[in-house]
Formats: C-alpha cells, structure tokens, sequence
C-alpha cells in the first residue's frame, strides 16, 4: 500500500518531466524550422501579389 502511494508521484513526475523535454523538443524543432523557412523564402525572387 505505502509503495503504491509512492510509485505513482514518481511515475507522474516522469510523465511531467518527458512532456517537457517533448514540449522543448518540439519548440526547438519549431524555431529550427520556421529560421530554414525565413532562409529560403529570402532566396526566392520576390514578387508581388
């Protein structure tokens, strides 16, 4: 019983801890991709609509 009640704070704090990093992964992968995007779009002629 007292280790029930001690598994599942640890097992929620890894579960916050791997939806950071995932969080972080993505926010990353994010910035890296719309730098790529404003890099690329500034190569192209411009044109106007």
């Amino acid at each position: 019983m007292l280790g029930e009640r001690v598994r599942v704070p640890v097992a929620l704090r890894e579960d916050r801890i791997l939806a950071c990093g995932l969080h972080l992964a993505v926010h990353r992968l994010m910035m890296f991709l719309e730098s790529r995007w404003t890099a690329y779009r500034d190569r192209l002629p411009v044109r106007s609509t």
